[in-house]
């Protein structure tokens, strides 16, 4: 188990981050899934993600690439 991923996965730390991405405006994945549900999501699975993280078998799903508008008209990927 590593001591890095027991502090990543820290109550406090994933707080922080759902916190940031609501204050972010966050938008859904490609799982549909919007910041408003997934308060409630991960209090149903957090539990079985957690375990997942620390023995290291948890997979996470493809991330949704966006472009990001730059200021000289173009745009720059996400990902």
């Amino acid at each position: 188990m590593s001591r890095l991923m027991e502090a990543v996965i820290e109550r406090s730390n994933v707080w922080a981050a759902y916190q940031k991405v609501v204050r972010n405006g966050g938008a859904p994945g490609v799982d549909g899934l919007t910041v408003g549900s997934f308060k409630d999501w991960l209090k149903r699975h957090w539990p079985r993600v957690r375990a997942a993280l620390l023995v290291g078998s948890y997979l996470p799903t493809v991330v949704r690439a966006v472009d990001i508008p730059k200021r000289d008209a173009s745009d720059r990927p996400s990902a």
